[in-house]
């Protein structure tokens, strides 16, 4: 548990309109910071072949929080490690977006809850949107794209991260109210495949974008039941949608002894996989990658449905394979092998080694190592950067753009707990257990949920940290 912060002597009175809570004491406490770090200090050596660089967006709250606020509220801060010949300069800036401003202008929060009710925000911001930004950042089409599941993404520019618009294809999808958090890219034809909820939410929003804006494959599907679609599987001629249930079977375990229906009730239910309704069709994929969330959120378990998906409506499939069995988080692929098959897993695990100390109490707190899976073989590779440490999503890096599967970098952030630091680590794949380079930030990031690698060839070639120029020098005289 995060611990609270202690006033100094003498301020143990003094009140705060910062509150303290779990999800922002100790190594989480609010930044509110924005500004930029050149020549960022690197223990190794970076390789030339890692040109390009690094986004991760995290949520970090720039206004008191009201009582019992949800840990997903936090406004979104997009930082950037940009990476060239072995330097490395950093810059983090906020999404300015409509909640921003308001919120901002007004120096305290002006909404409810993410489950609230719109028509209890403040009445000075209903018609404000309320997103967050502070789930995803991408690069496409020239331009970074900072995500939340509740909204529109907003656009921000790859260099300076100064934010300058939202809806970029609003032009061309009319009356979609959201643009997913976890858009995929279909390497067989080079497009963004996403998707957003209508502006009743029971309608889904299917569609993919070229890298020169254009819509294509606009699908608009009615739904009979309502609920959030965190999150897609794609393959080369499927997009499957995954949505969380939100009705509960009638069944006599989800009841108390009143008979009455109880929302605070929860117990798992296990979805037998022959219930699972898989038309036949030509094309149809040979197995389904998944993390399965078994009894809570320490728990989880990678499973691949490695079976034949080709078979007649209704049949009986067999249990899937159990990829990864201790607790992980934040799996990731080589993107170049998306709807392809591919061999490698990238992840956060909870490392069970009784050298290094973690807090059990909290899954993110507790991911303390970083691994490398081989689905081929079963042999997974881990590094562990030491006791009080907590690991951030990986994102690989490709050697280059012919290479292996696999075969490159791995990057990843590092929270140094007991100095209150954020390293980035950055792995080799060839030899995974020990750091090539460690990039020494001088201060603490906010934890991130999503980065990704945006190499060099897509960017503008604009320094992210300007150097000083060479002019108004103050030469010395000649004596």
């Amino acid at each position: 548990m995060a611990a609270q912060l202690k006033p100094l002597k003498g301020a143990e009175n003094l009140k705060s309109r910062w509150q303290w809570s779990r999800d922002l004491g100790g190594p989480d406490m609010p930044i509110r910071l924005e500004g930029e770090i050149g020549d960022v200090m690197v223990r190794g050596t970076i390789p030339d072949s890692i040109d390009g660089t690094f986004y991760r967006v995290a949520g970090d709250h720039v206004t008191p929080v009201p009582e019992k606020h949800s840990p997903l509220e936090g406004h979104g801060a997009v930082n950037a490690f940009h990476i060239h010949k072995g330097h490395v300069d950093f810059k983090i800036r906020y999404v300015q977006n409509d909640r921003y401003k308001v919120e901002r202008a007004n120096r305290k929060s002006m909404f409810v809850d993410i489950v609230g009710h719109p028509m209890e925000n403040h009445p000075c911001v209903r018609a404000v949107t309320e997103q967050t930004s502070n789930i995803n950042v991408i690069h496409w089409g020239g331009r970074l794209r900072a995500l939340n599941e509740i909204g529109q993404a907003w656009t921000m520019d790859a260099d300076t991260l100064e934010t300058t618009g939202v809806n970029p294809y609003g032009n061309q999808v009319f009356q979609s109210s959201t643009f997913s958090a976890h858009p995929k890219i279909d390497q067989n034809v080079d497009e963004l495949v996403t998707w957003g909820f209508g502006s009743k939410f029971e309608e889904l929003v299917s569609y993919s974008v070229t890298r020169q804006g254009e819509v294509k494959n606009l699908h608009r599907i009615m739904r009979s039941i309502s609920g959030t679609i965190h999150d897609v599987a794609i393959t080369e001629n499927w997009l499957v949608f995954c949505q969380w249930p939100t009705i509960p079977p009638e069944r006599p375990e989800l009841r108390d002894f009143s008979g009455t229906p109880r929302c605070l009730q929860f117990l798992l239910y296990h979805l037998a996989v022959q219930t699972i309704h898989w038309p036949a069709r030509a094309g149809s994929p040979t197995s389904i990658e998944s993390t399965h969330i078994t009894q809570t959120l320490r728990s989880c378990t990678l499973v691949g449905l490695g079976r034949r998906m080709a078979k007649p409506d209704w049949t009986e499939l067999a249990d899937p394979a159990v990829l990864v069995s201790i607790s992980n988080e934040f799996p990731q692929i080589d993107e170049r092998f998306y709807c392809k098959p591919h061999d490698y897993v990238f992840m956060n695990i909870v490392h069970a080694d009784p050298d290094t100390p973690h807090d059990p109490t909290h899954v993110y707190r507790s991911l303390n190592a970083t691994a490398m899976l081989n689905k081929r073989t079963g042999e997974m590779k881990v590094y562990s950067p030491g006791p009080h440490c907590r690991c951030q999503e990986p994102v690989f890096i490709p050697r280059s753009d012919n290479a292996p599967e696999g075969d490159g970098h791995i990057i990843f952030a590092v929270d140094r707990l007991d100095i209150n630091l954020t390293n980035i680590v950055i792995l080799d794949t060839k030899d995974f257990e020990h750091p090539v380079a460690v990039i020494e930030l001088p201060m603490r990031m906010r934890a991130q949920v999503h980065g990704n690698w945006v190499d060099a060839k897509e960017l503008s070639g604009k320094p992210l940290v300007p150097t000083p120029p060479l002019n108004h020098m103050a030469w010395r005289e000649r004596l």
